[in-house]
């Protein structure tokens, strides 16, 4: 009689790994294109992210949730400049996200118009 071994569960890098890719995959329809970056520790994930508008940012995945990195642009987050993005990321201050959505919603009003136009053409083909 063989004894066959418990499925075993992912390791916790290709689980956040695997958990960016395929929220930034459903997501495609309101980013250029995105990018997994290596990560030194398995408990982060990270990816470069190009926006509708060009802009290039960095978001990571942690056990805490969807946080922005570092951003490349002159106005990044709504209302704030590059500096005062920049200065937030360095104290640690960004803003922690439970949702990829709500990240890319927060920093792109391209991606907010786009989620929108989605969510109108499902609703009108109900």
């Amino acid at each position: 009689m063989s004894s066959s071994s418990p499925p075993r569960s992912p390791s916790p890098s290709s689980f956040f790994d695997n958990e960016l890719r395929l929220s930034l995959t459903e997501q495609q329809f309101g980013i250029r294109s995105f990018t997994l970056l290596p990560t030194p520790t398995s408990l982060t994930a990270k990816a470069s992210v190009i926006l509708l508008d060009g802009t290039q940012l960095y978001v990571a995945l942690t056990s805490r949730g969807y946080v922005v990195c570092s951003c490349h642009a002159a106005s990044m987050m709504r209302g704030l400049t590059y500096a005062q993005v920049e200065r937030g990321l360095e104290r640690k201050s960004s803003p922690i996200f439970e949702t990829l959505e709500a990240l890319l919603g927060s920093v792109s009003d391209l991606y907010e118009q786009k989620r929108t136009e989605l969510l109108w053409t499902k609703l009108q083909n109900i």
